[in-house]
């Protein structure tokens, strides 16, 4: 019995080894290696070109990010640096270190539950689940390494808490809160694992702690927030602009507080238009709400079941914390953040399946899961199967990098940056109106189009000034599947 646990780990290796390969860059895959190689490169974690696309009064959230980055705490980009110093800088390497989180949070839902005594069928539907579950493999495929990094280490605290626990309860959580401080460090969501980490603790070890315990758990948070604190003092406004202003929402739609607006915008941004409820995806794709039904169903029912079963308590509030957390307290409802909660979600299916003493229900239920894990897989192939990153992006690469010259300034997407190198590109959606130094050429997308057709309406001057930059000071060299190429005229 014990050989069927690979299965999972196998099936989680083989579609995030497709995924890596077929997904074509995004921006939110940019930001971050980009402050990783500067720091490499120049010895700061800054994005030097900003400074002259948009002044601080147009972009506050900007402020300072030419030479500090502070939206997000620092671990994840120098976890990157440290990557890229081994295995050299490339888009396939970042991926390659979201796998690796992806893979120990899954390895750590493994230890968790045999560590909850839950039996083998439970520990291998689970990670099954968990293996081919579309939102987890996505998160686990994409440079942006906040999310996965954050969530999987604080799955790896609890598993560590929970394997140690009864050999040392003191190494269990002075272990597992640094696991969680770094965790923290990555992204503010590892507020999330804190407190599942605290909840796990006093459920099982309230009598034992002590005021030499807890002054313990105190000292990875306190060495983190000191680490962070000098860093923050370089440049304490700028850190306030960006931090607090992405935290709050300042600069960024957002809804928090105990509201029905937050419950509806929870649902319909986080959930929905993740299980394929959107105008952007094809009808079919709602069918992907089966999933998210069968998980919530499953998580609801499971509480049901809070007071008769001792062993599948801990399991539901870990859940609920994490579920309501992201809706009350988590302000960005955001599709990425699904990373967190999923895998409790499978946890709960998994268990409730095994609860099932009815044989037609249970029998039922089990045709259901095996109907969510295709419906799961099926996104996964549909992305193979669409291979944006072979079919679109690299032909429109191959095809523009013939026609550059060496060592000109691009203006083009985020996105490509890893491709054209990241000395001479920058991402300027007004096309250099502010800084009234046009570059030598332009590449545009359906992104910086959306963009333009914004300044439509908010900022008739610019848009003006992007027209007649397109149309008259540019010539259009090139147009394939998804990028426009324009050279400056002599």
């Amino acid at each position: 019995m014990k050989k069927i646990f690979v299965i999972p780990f196998i099936a989680y290796l083989f579609f995030t080894f497709i995924l890596i390969n077929v997904q074509k860059p995004h921006q939110d895959e940019m930001i971050q290696p980009n402050l990783a190689i500067n720091l490499i490169q120049n010895g700061y974690i800054g994005m030097p070109w900003v400074k002259n696309v948009i002044p601080v009064e147009y972009v506050p959230w900007w402020k300072g990010l030419d030479k500090h980055f502070y939206a997000q705490p620092p671990t994840a980009i120098l976890t990157e640096a440290l990557w890229f110093k081994i295995f050299g800088i490339g888009l396939l390497q970042l991926r390659l270190l979201a796998v690796s989180f992806g893979f120990i949070g899954l390895l750590s839902w493994f230890i968790i539950l045999k560590k909850l005594d839950f039996n083998e069928k439970v520990i291998f539907l689970s990670t099954l689940l968990i293996s081919i579950d579309f939102i987890y493999n996505r998160q686990a495929t994409n440079g942006r390494l906040f999310d996965i990094m954050s969530a999987s280490l604080a799955f790896s605290s609890w598993a560590v808490y929970l394997y140690l626990r009864e050999k040392s309860l003191v190494k269990a959580i002075v272990f597992a809160n640094t696991l969680t401080a770094i965790a923290g460090m990555t992204h503010p969501n590892g507020i999330l694992g804190f407190c599942g980490l605290w909840f796990l603790i006093i459920y099982y070890d309230r009598k034992q702690l002590n005021f030499k315990k807890v002054l313990l758990t105190i000292l990875p948070y306190l060495t983190c927030t000191i680490l962070w604190g000098i860093y923050i003092l370089q440049d304490l406004e700028a850190f306030r602009y960006q931090f607090l202003g992405n935290v709050f929402g300042v600069y960024y739609p957002s809804q928090s507080g105990f509201s029905w607006k937050t419950i509806q915008t929870e649902i319909m941004n986080r959930y929905l238009f993740a299980y394929g409820h959107s105008d952007d995806f094809p009808r079919y794709a709602k069918l992907l709400v089966l999933i998210i039904g069968t998980y919530f169903s499953s998580f609801v029912l499971l509480g049901l079941k809070f007071k008769s079963n001792p062993k599948i308590r801990p399991i539901f509030i870990l859940t609920f914390i994490y579920f309501f957390l992201l809706m009350f307290l988590v302000s960005h409802k955001w599709t990425i953040y699904l990373c967190h909660i999923t895998p409790l979600y499978a946890v709960c299916v998994a268990i409730l399946w095994n609860e099932t003493r009815n044989k037609i229900a249970r029998n039922s239920f089990l045709v259901l899961i095996v109907i969510i894990a295709l419906l799961s897989s099926g996104v996964n192939i549909y992305r193979l199967k669409r291979n944006e990153y072979r079919n679109k992006y690299t032909p429109d690469m191959v095809e523009i990098k013939k026609i550059l010259e060496p060592n000109k300034i691009i203006n083009a997407p985020l996105e490509t940056f890893f491709t054209l190198g990241f000395t001479n590109t920058i991402a300027d959606h007004t096309l250099c109106y502010y800084s009234k130094e046009p570059t030598q050429y332009i590449i545009t997308d359906s992104e910086y189009e959306k963009a333009f057709r914004l300044q439509e309406r908010e900022n008739i001057v610019i848009y003006k000034h992007i027209i007649k930059t397109i149309s008259k000071d540019y010539k259009l060299l090139f147009q394939g599947k998804m990028y426009k190429l324009y050279k400056k005229n002599s």
